[in-house]
This record gives structure tokens, sequence and C-alpha cells, in this order.
């Protein structure tokens, strides 16, 4: 087995919103890990569409909030949920953040950067 992957204490699987924060904690805390995706880029179709508030408050204890706001500042959209609309009042009640902006830019935010790595994966 490879060296690296015996002495990660976490494995984090997923690239995604979830995915990178946990990254951003775990970095923050000085704790190992190996954040894996099997995608070459962020997701077409994320599970996620934007970052809770109770995550905010986590991001301010480590001393991120400001960044991640500027962040999903700069990547509002309006007008999709996953690229269907769901209804006109919906939509203009709440603008949506672009999830594939938020999982780019958040992989670099408040001076921390995430490696995401690629590994193969078996074809069956």
């Amino acid at each position: 087995m490879n060296d690296v992957l015996q002495k990660t204490p976490v494995l984090i699987v997923g690239g995604g919103l979830v995915g990178l924060s946990a990254a951003l904690f775990l970095q923050h805390h000085g704790i190992g890990f190996i954040l894996i995706e099997k995608n070459h880029g962020v997701s077409a179709l994320p599970r996620a569409r934007g970052i809770h508030l109770r995550t905010m408050e986590l991001f301010r204890q480590i001393g991120l909030e400001q960044a991640v706001a500027e962040v999903a500042a700069s990547a509002w959209q309006q007008g999709s949920f996953g690229g269907a609309r769901r209804g006109r009042t919906l939509v203009e009640a709440q603008p949506l953040i672009s999830v594939a902006a938020m999982q780019k830019k958040l992989a670099v935010v408040g001076g921390f950067a995430v490696a995401v790595r690629r590994l193969p994966t078996d074809a069956g």
C-alpha cells in the first residue's frame, strides 16, 4: 500500500462544498488529510446548493467567514436549481449560488490551498 495513504489520518471522499469545507477545518487544526475526487472538474449536478448558516459560524471561528462571504457574493446567479427552473416567485425571492463557482473558489479561500488528488478508478 502507498506509504502516504497509510500515514494519513483522514481520507475525504468528494471535493464538493462539504469535502472542501472539511479539508479547510482539518487544515486549520493541523490534521493531515487526503481529499480525493472522481471528477476532473466540478460536478455538473452538485448535491449541495450552498453553505448553511451553521457552517458560516464555523468558518468565523477559524477566521474565514469574511473570505467565504466574499467568494459567495461573487458566485451568485439567478434562475436555476441544477439547470431546471422551479418557479419564478422562488427564484426572484432567493437568488441561488453557483455551486461550481463556489467549489472552485473555496479550494483556495483565506490563504489555504486544498490539494485535490485524482486517483484512478476501477472500471467496474
